[in-house]
């Protein structure tokens, strides 16, 4: 059977051209704030607005990103003509984390903002991080002097990665993706869902660098409009991005079977008691929170993202012991990033819900590289936001596979709003994506398997990712990203 082109970009009329700008400015506004025409939308359209909106993201930045002029010049990239030109453009994630380790142990922030610098259409060339003698400063001082709200991961493999992230670009992702998480596809509109005030439940920390911290202060100004009493965090200080990395470090040294080198500073490890005295009671810390705000916010109106286990532990203790909660019906409640391991009764959602007094508990796919949240519908599938371009690579070659039918393999995305940093990314997730046509809770958007592993844990540990751009055009742009006069 012959295969079906590409489509390609032609000669338009300026209307889809500035649709597909107004598309990457706000999604929620251009889809007039509702999930139905966010996810009802023709496929042949979105089709034809995002690969606009991909071809107007590439000229805006191929020039403001280095990586992404390096990557684009090796390459002879000069312009985005089908969506699958953009393959080649993607980072891989382990992109976030490529420079020398060193750097974090011997306080070298300098020569960090060099790296970081290369990742942003930000200019950092004058920020001066001598001076910075932690994490948290480093990034405080590129918060407090720039543009961006650079965020980090946990670092699960001993190193951290750091993410270029505009202040503009994380509220846009917020705003819009709240239309989802408020909305229901086919359902109506319950008064409030796109800009009424919420009671935010935040079980963690207030802020910092982390991206599940950071998110707080975003959910705090957007879902309850800046108002100290309508944000409940569990801890009102800010997270230690210092411990976080202290705590991948001893992952690592254990992984290794050496616990006793630890290639930190001497002053952090010198927290490590800390470290362990917050890990040993986060848990009863979070239950204890979470069914105080069930008794105290009784019927109000509430956000809340949740890991699933301690959520579901908070919900069978309560009701065995006869008790419910019963917040708003119109609150939402979701959870993301898997039960981490822990086992969960086939009925442990319906439990939340009814102690909760929720519809249902929603469960989302997303990462910190990206601003889409993937809702799973009725119908259990993940449903990727429009502005995000989904695609399906080969997990050993990076090849990609047909956008067409049902395939499986390594997921790999592209947000055409992202201004701070380049939203093409290559993840270690193993997905399967069909992109055939609705899904049968009627909503047109791609959709996603629930089932994601991680190609790491399949590997027994080790997944190396083979770049989808040529061999000699990624070696080139990893040295040029790694080398530092």
């Amino acid at each position: 059977m012959n295969s079906v082109p590409a489509p390609r970009v032609r000669e338009t009329a300026p209307s889809l051209r500035e649709e597909a700008r107004q598309l990457m400015a706000s999604p929620g506004a251009f889809f007039h704030h509702s999930v139905d025409e966010m996810h009802g939308i023709a496929r042949s359209r979105l089709d034809d607005l995002q690969l606009q909106a991909a071809a107007l993201c590439f000229e805006e930045q191929v020039e403001r990103i280095p990586m992404v002029a390096k990557l684009a010049g090796n390459q002879g990239i000069k312009r985005i003509e089908a969506v699958e030109d953009i393959v080649p453009l993607l980072f891989e994630h382990t992109m976030y984390k490529s420079y020398p380790v060193s750097f974090l142990g011997n306080r070298q922030f300098d020569k960090l903002t060099t790296w970081l610098n290369k990742m942003t259409s930000v200019d950092l060339s004058q920020v001066d991080a001598r001076g910075c003698d932690s994490i948290d400063g480093w990034l405080d001082l590129l918060a407090e002097t720039t543009e961006l709200d650079a965020v980090t991961t946990s670092g699960s493999t001993g190193t951290m990665s750091f993410i270029a992230r505009m202040k503009t670009d994380i509220e846009r992702g917020f705003r819009s993706n709240r239309i989802t998480e408020f909305q229901s596809f086919g359902r109506p509109v319950a008064p409030g869902s796109v800009d009424g005030l919420i009671h935010v439940i935040w079980p963690i920390y207030a802020d910092g660098h982390l991206m599940s911290f950071r998110a707080g202060q975003y959910l705090k100004k957007i879902f309850a409009q800046g108002r100290e009493d309508h944000f409940h965090a569990l801890y009102p200080e800010k997270g230690s991005s210092d411990l976080m990395w202290l705590a991948a470090q001893l992952r690592a040294a254990a992984a290794r079977g050496d616990a006793s080198r630890v290639d930190v500073p001497p002053n952090l490890l010198a927290r490590r008691a800390e470290l362990e005295a917050q890990q040993a009671n986060m848990g009863k810390h979070q239950m204890a929170f979470v069914e105080s705000l069930a008794e105290t916010l009784r019927d109000q109106r509430v956000y809340c993202m949740y890991p699933s286990y301690p959520l579901y532990q908070v919900a069978a203790r309560g009701l065995a012991a006869g008790r419910s909660c019963h917040f708003s019906p119109d609150s939402s409640l979701g959870t993301a990033g898997g039960s981490k391991g822990m086992p969960l009764p086939e009925d442990w959602a319906e439990q939340v819900s009814r102690f909760f007094g929720i519809e249902r508990l929603e469960r989302y796919y997303g990462m910190s590289e990206i601003t889409g949240l993937s809702k799973m519908c009725p119908a259990g599938r993940y449903h990727t936001q429009p502005w995000i371009i989904p695609f399906i690579l080969d997990p050993d070659t990076s090849a990609l596979q047909p956008r067409r039918g049902v395939q499986k393999g390594r997921g790999a995305f592209f947000d055409f709003t992202l201004r701070g940093h380049w939203g093409g990314i290559i993840t270690g997730d193993e997905l399967e994506i069909d992109f055939s046509g609705p899904c049968a809770c009627g909503q047109t958007s791609t959709h996603m398997s629930p089932v994601v592993e991680r190609f790491g844990a399949k590997r027994g540990g080790d997944d190396k990712i083979t770049c989808a751009a040529a061999p000699q055009a990624h070696t080139d742009a990893v040295e040029f990203l790694t080398t530092f006069s």
